[in-house]
Formats: structure tokens, C-alpha cells, sequence
């Protein structure tokens, strides 16, 4: 991604988006074990450093997680565990570049150090405006992507009209959104007209006008996803995978081998630089992660939404060009599970192996080992793998053997 001659400096700061949702529509809490076990996905930057970046890391690495990842091929980094500024002002140089996950306003305040460094990601105002939902949807409509059945909503009777809108127009499920938030935590899922008369009277108890989304919820659709990379003078699709997304539009893992005609993508990409060059003509630098979806009958809605930092798929390419020529099947998951014991990697990794028996032509590779201790001696656990394969019966087979296990 960027030029040889440079040292990446790689920081993430995944909680951003979340700091950001100051809406009181939805019901909020949070579950800080689970927030710890989510920033601990700092781990990645492992996989796209080069040995020469340095990698920022606020959690410390479990040693034998750090002796498979060598085993498995991938040259570390210099790793420096809780950073500060004066610690850094030791490693740059002229030649250094910050690549935070997310780059915010908040982080440039806050950590006075990177003043001093030069910044992937154009102006942290121009970073926030691109990861707004419903800039994102204007956006779309602005520039004549095909968009979505939707409607801007302030007030209860707008939102009532809405619904029954797009009722009449067929939709079974809809989505309500506000402006920030990832994972399914920046929407909530409309199941039926019950579910939209309990939400209505939660929203008239805490305000009676406010700035809402609603778009019918294309049921059966695909989620096509575009890496796009926008530098000063090309944009590029790097990359185009398929996101598992559950009933609740939280994120799953991702199919980095999807069937999809090649018709299909080569619309998509056209369509993908297009939004690049409006991008890069803002001032946007950098990678952007791009949510999409084709429903049924193959229609491409390009813009769902603009993820204005990286993501994880940014963080694994390295690791899948890799396997691609190899392997035909490759896909990432995760699962988040608790043990009344502690359990190290090494044990994790046996369990594993046990579990999903791996082959010669099958294989898996940890990606992410996230730990934290709770009262009572509990331990909590989020593991992310990477799937890849040549024969497809045991390689789905590892899939469903892994999402069922706990």
C-alpha cells in the first residue's frame, strides 16, 4: 500500500466509530469484557505489517500465539507494547507513516505525537463526514448510484409513513439506522410490524423529533464487499469478497473466494472506481472498505455503506494473496466463548485441531487469539480463523464444525 522506502507506524484505534454514536434512539450498553476482547483484534496488523513497520499494541501477546505465527511464515514486526509519545519520538523518522485503523479527530488530540507524523486517511473531518450512514446515502444519491427503498425520517408520523411505505412496496423486514456505528451497532432490524410499534413507542418516550434512516431489508440479497485503495493519482479495487452477516447485521466473517459471475464483478468495480474518484476529488486518501449487496434477481446496490478506514479483510489480504493460487476456498470466522478455567493458545490450538482435523489439503490458521479474566475465575475468549482448502465437502465441513463449537 504504500512505498518501500517508508516505515509504517500501524495503530488501532477500532472503538472510534462507537465514540462517535451519540444518538439515544437506540438502547445502548456496554459490555467492557467484550469491548476488551474486541480491541485485542490489534493482533491483525501483524498480518500487513512489514518486518521493518513498527506495530503499536496495547494488550500483551500470549508468547506461543507469537511462535505459531512465525512457524506459520509471517515475519513480525518490532512490536512496541504500551506506546507513548516519548517512546515514539525514538522510533520516526521523515520517512514514517501513521496508518491508524480509523483516523479521528478524538486520536489526534488526544495523542499530541501524532501531530508529528504524516497520516494515511486525507482529514480526520473528511474521515468522520465519509463514515456517517446518512452521508453515505445522500451520497449515493447525489451521484445516481442505484440506491435502496428508503426514507429520511424526523418526526413520528414521518417514520410511521415510511414503514407502511415500504409495506405496501413488498419489504416483510426493514432497517431503521442512525449516523455511526459498526457491526450491526448503528441499525436495528425491523422484523415485523409488532417489532416497529415497540420500537415507536421506546423512541416517543425519549424524543419526539430526531434524524432517522428506514430502508427496506432485501431479504435473501448477497453482501458483496469492495477494498478499494484511493491514492493522489489512481484508485484501485484491491480487493472483493462476500460478508457473512447474521439476522441482526452483525458481521460473521468473510468468504474471500465468492462465486460470483464474472459480470457481476466487473460492474461492481466500475462502479466501485467511480465512487474512488468522487472520493479522492473530496480528498479521501486511503483504503476504504465497501458494503454492498445484490438481491435475487442480481441487482447491484453498490452503496450501502463507506467504511473510511480499514477493516478486516485490509488487514488479512496479505495473508490470502498468499493462498489464493493454492487454495480455491478460503473464509474467515470467529467464534466468542467462555470457560469457568483459563486455557493458554497452546490448549486453544489443540482443542481446535482436535475439533476441525485439519489435512494436508486443509488447513486453518489462527488470525486472532483475544483473552480476558473475569470475577470468579471465568475466562472469556474470541478466536478468529482463517479457513483455506481444496476440497470443498471437508472445507465446509470445518466451517459448521467450527461455527458449532463451544
Amino acid at each position: 500500500m504504500i512505498e518501500d522506502s517508508r516505515i509504517a507506524i500501524w495503530y488501532f484505534n477500532i472503538n472510534q466509530e462507537q465514540l462517535w454514536n451519540t444518538s439515544q434512539v437506540f438502547p445502548s450498553m456496554t459490555d467492557k469484557l467484550q469491548l476488551e476482547l474486541v480491541k485485542q483484534q490489534e493482533q491483525q496488523q501483524l498480518f500487513i505489517a512489514e518486518p521493518h513497520d513498527i506495530v503499536l499494541m496495547n494488550y500483551t501477546l500470549d508468547y506461543d500465539y507469537l511462535q505459531y505465527l512465525q512457524s506459520w511464515g509471517i515475519q513480525l514486526p518490532q512490536i512496541v507494547m504500551q506506546f507513548r509519545s516519548e517512546t515514539l519520538s525514538k522510533l520516526q523518522h521523515d520517512n514514517s507513516l501513521l496508518i491508524p485503523y480509523i483516523f479521528s479527530e478524538e486520536s489526534y488530540i488526544e495523542n499530541g505525537w501524532i501531530r508529528e507524523l504524516k497520516i494515511l486517511g486525507g482529514s480526520p473531518e473528511l474521515v468522520k463526514s465519509i463514515n456517517n450512514k446518512f452521508t453515505t446515502r445522500r451520497l449515493a444519491e447525489e451521484y445516481g448510484f442505484n440506491i435502496t427503498k428508503g426514507y429520511f425520517c424526523y418526526n413520528i408520523n414521518e417514520l410511521q409513513s415510511a414503514y407502511h411505505k415500504l409495506c405496501e412496496s413488498g419489504f416483510r423486514k426493514c432497517v431503521i439506522k442512525i449516523p455511526f456505528g459498526s457491526s450491526g451497532k448503528g441499525l436495528r432490524i425491523i422484523e415485523n410490524t409488532e417489532g416497529f410499534n415497540t420500537f415507536l413507542k421506546f423512541i416517543q418516550r425519549r424524543s419526539t423529533t430526531f434524524e432517522l434512516l428506514i430502508e427496506g431489508w432485501y431479504c435473501d440479497a448477497r453482501c458483496i464487499n469492495g477494498q478499494l485503495w484511493v491514492a493522489e493519482n489512481k484508485v484501485e479495487v484491491i480487493a472483493v469478497t462476500e460478508q457473512k452477516i447474521d439476522l441482526n447485521g452483525v458481521y460473521e466473517g468473510t468468504n474471500y473466494t465468492p462465486d460470483f459471475h464474472s459480470l457481476v464483478i466487473h460492474q461492481y468495480s466500475q462502479e466501485l472506481v467511480r465512487l474512488g474518484e468522487i472520493l479522492q476529488e473530496r480528498g479521501y486518501r486511503g483504503i476504504c472498505g465497501i458494503d454492498s449487496i445484490i438481491d435475487r434477481e442480481g441487482f447491484i446496490y453498490p452503496i450501502i455503506e463507506i467504511n473510511a478506514r480499514l477493516t478486516q479483510v485490509t488487514y488479512l489480504l496479505p495473508v490470502v494473496n498468499r493462498l489464493i493460487n493454492s487454495y480455491p476456498y478460503i473464509h474467515s470466522m470467529y467464534r466468542k466463548f467462555d470457560k469457568s478455567y483459563s486455557l493458554g493458545f497452546k490448549e486453544i490450538l489443540s482443542e481446535l485441531t482436535n475439533l476441525l482435523e485439519p489435512d494436508d489439503r486443509n488447513k486453518f490458521l489462527i488470525y486472532t487469539f483475544a483473552k480476558t479474566e473475569t470475577e470468579g475465575s471465568k475466562s472469556m475468549y474470541r478466536v478468529y480463523v482463517l479457513f483455506y482448502g481444496k476440497d470443498y465437502v471437508k472445507f465446509q465441513n470445518m466451517l459448521v464444525d467450527f461455527s458449532n463449537s463451544r
